[in-house]
């Protein structure tokens, strides 16, 4: 719930690794790139 006035800790990680699986990594992944998500590497 968002709580005016609160700054932050709103957005956090929420997936323990036990729950991060092989299928929903990739999923994940293609997500990110489809959405023009990907870091941009430090070299270029």
């Amino acid at each position: 719930m968002n709580f005016p006035g609160k700054v932050g800790g709103y957005w956090r990680w929420r997936y323990l690794p036990h729950m991060l699986t092989q299928d929903i990594a990739q999923r994940l992944g293609e997500m990110t790139e489809l959405y023009g998500r990907v870091p941009q590497s430090e070299e270029g």
